[in-house]
């Protein structure tokens, strides 16, 4: 539903981290005939709010793996990019390593 979705997002702008991420998942996408929101209206709605969006079936094991695949992928790479990177010309060994032999 576009209201209780917006009104989500509207939560999450507000109290969560901005860092967190998110998607938007369609669920019983195999009840056809029960469906209160069009795949349309799912991506426009997805796409207002700059997320992915999947359609998903645990029943028929339809894209719930991907969906979940999505998000650990988008962790991933906010985690990685915000992770200090060594300086580029790092040497190590600077000075000579002293002998421990009296040969």
């Amino acid at each position: 539903r576009p209201t209780t979705t917006s009104s989500w997002v509207n939560q999450l702008d507000t109290h969560a981290d901005a860092q967190v991420q998110r998607l938007l998942v369609g669920n019983k996408s195999d009840l056809t005939e029960h469906r209160k929101v069009s795949t349309e209206e799912g991506e426009r709605l997805a796409a207002k709010f700059n997320m992915p969006f999947f359609e998903t079936s645990a029943k028929l094991g339809q894209s719930v793996e991907d969906a979940f695949l999505k998000i650990s992928d988008q962790v991933k790479e906010k985690r990685y990019a915000n992770a200090e990177r060594p300086a580029q010309n790092m040497q190590l060994n600077k000075g000579k390593a002293k002998s421990k032999c009296a040969c």
